[in-house]
């Protein structure tokens, strides 16, 4: 969906997003380099029930304190205003910090609700190509103009960090039925990344995994369905256990350099022979 298909289909957000693109050129002026928006609204997978809204602004330096003092009233101001202001999800950061691994500096990120805060950036190279490849410029020049390249191995390495984290988290309960959907989706990615090489939406990389591992085929389709609103106690169970499932489910797959094979219909990476979760 480019920025047009926003205006028609989302007029609401839309109009927000112009206004915060107009009071991040009144806030920062000469420091704005570039705004961008990315994510599942620009690849065909946006869920008007949960989908966030991610972008990443550039500026000429590191904002100071002040400015981002001014920004974090902004988005309290847009999320008290519009139904979209608390959907925003994503950092300010230096051009001169970006690199094809992520982002080499302290940034201003914000997530859905929450406070904008300084701290140290957890993007990794699956956000820069993402960014690089399928951003829609709010303003300044194209992503590919400001965003560095990403090679095949810097987004393997960054993936199997993220996968790991993931894989980490999936011994703990996660703390609501969303996040649980969100880390079970979230690993499908990783893995459709280190077989393909390129980003994916939530609901191409679960397609993707049942396909190749039916044993969390019920589990992904629940996180699906919860990534739609839906809701109950049966859904919650069935994501929760495939989450419990997965450290066993690909151990083979999170550790490899070259991930070239999956379970059922192709070599036996991950085992196939469990019982279905839930």
């Amino acid at each position: 969906m480019r920025l047009h298909h926003v205006q028609d289909h989302y007029p609401d957000l839309y109009r927000l997003l112009v206004t915060w693109r107009d009071d991040l050129i009144a806030v920062l002026g000469e420091n704005l380099v570039a705004v961008y928006v990315m994510g599942s609204l620009f690849m065909g997978d946006f869920v008007e029930a949960s989908s966030d809204v991610d972008f990443l602004v550039v500026t000429a330096r590191t904002p100071t304190h002040g400015e981002v003092a001014q920004l974090a009233r902004l988005h309290t101001r847009l999320s008290d205003t519009a139904r979209w202001g608390a959907r925003l999800e994503g950092a300010y950061a230096a051009q001169s910090a970006l690199r094809p691994w992520g982002i080499d500096d302290t940034i201003a990120a914000i997530e859905p609700g929450g406070p904008l805060c300084e701290g140290p950036s957890d993007y990794l190279a699956d956000n820069m190509l993402a960014l690089r490849d399928h951003g829609v410029t709010l303003y300044g020049p194209p992503t590919t103009q400001v965003v560095p390249s990403v090679d095949r191995a810097t987004l393997e390495e960054g993936l199997r960090t993220y996968l790991d984290e993931l894989v980490e988290r999936s011994h703990s309960p996660a703390p609501d039925p969303d996040e649980a959907a969100s880390w079970l989706l979230n690993i499908a990615r990783c893995l459709f990344g280190l077989q393909t090489g390129r980003p994916c939406t939530k609901s191409e990389a679960a397609q993707w995994l049942a396909t190749r591992d039916p044993v969390l085929q019920p589990a992904l389709a629940a996180a699906l369905a919860v990534r739609q609103g839906e809701r109950g106690s049966a859904l919650d169970a069935v994501v929760r256990a495939g989450l419990r499932a997965c450290p066993q489910r690909i151990p083979a797959a999170h550790r490899a350099r070259d991930v070239n094979t999956m379970p059922n219909g192709a070599d036996a990476d991950l085992p196939a022979t469990e019982s279905r979760p839930g």
